[in-house]
């Protein structure tokens, strides 16, 4: 499917998720052994969190695959999901972090932005536009990446803003209008 259907991903927040992460920042990361989807990237960006001496405030979710653990850095490996749980992930997560280094329409990404998900990615997704509805560094760019990340960590009202903008974009991507 080319398209976000928009009957099962939109806004869910379930209060099992709220409860797992907390008082803490929850950001998921598709956790896949492809070079591609740039796991091996996130894993550095979190690192780096941990570094700074942020990582108390971070809970990393990992989707499909597991990340394994990050030191200083909770992390909570949900492996292969079905969508209902998905949607619930992604509607209680503080931000999606998607650090690809090739990427073609993102279903994930389109998904995330249904469920009201703020999105830290590449510019692999280009769909997405930089301060507007997701934020977007270059491909590789941990620094970059950490530094949006903490950015997107500690700004309330830029998390609403890219809501707000990536709600507005995704209507465009509709399962039905796609189909027709």
């Amino acid at each position: 499917p080319n398209g976000v259907d928009f009957t099962k991903f939109y806004p869910d927040i379930d209060k099992e998720f709220l409860n797992k992460k907390g008082a803490k920042s929850a950001v998921v990361v598709f956790a896949r052994p492809d070079y591609r989807k740039g796991t091996d990237i996130a894993l550095a960006v979190l690192k780096n969190l941990s570094d700074m001496g942020l990582g108390t405030d971070v809970i990393a979710w990992a989707i499909g695959g597991s990340l394994g653990g990050i030191p200083g850095i909770g992390v909570e490996n949900f492996g292969f999901v079905d969508e209902d749980i998905l949607r619930k992930i992604l509607s209680a997560a503080d931000v999606l972090l998607l650090p690809s280094r090739h990427e073609g329409l993102s279903l994930l990404a389109l998904e995330a932005l249904a469920c009201a998900c703020p999105i830290l990615a590449t510019a692999a997704l280009d769909i997405l536009e930089d301060n507007k509805d997701a934020m977007v560094s270059p491909i590789d760019d941990v620094n970059g990446l950490t530094q949006k990340l903490v950015s997107l960590l500690e700004g309330a009202a830029l998390r609403d803003s890219l809501r707000q903008e990536g709600m507005r974009k995704v209507k465009g991507y509709s399962l039905v209008r796609s189909k027709e």
